[in-house]
């Protein structure tokens, strides 16, 4: 279910050691995720600058 997809108990389980292929890939995910929309957003604000 969604419990999987929690980030506090993923990070929880980083802060004891426990390192899960699963977490790591959900926190790469997220991260991945804002660098694109940070990237999308500062190009969408040049080009209504330009």
């Amino acid at each position: 279910g969604l419990g999987h997809l929690s980030l506090l108990k993923h990070f929880t389980d980083f802060t004891e050691g426990i390192f899960d292929t699963g977490g790591l890939v959900l926190f790469l995910s997220f991260i991945v995720l804002g660098l694109y929309l940070t990237a999308q957003s500062i190009e969408t604000l040049r080009f209504q600058r330009s």
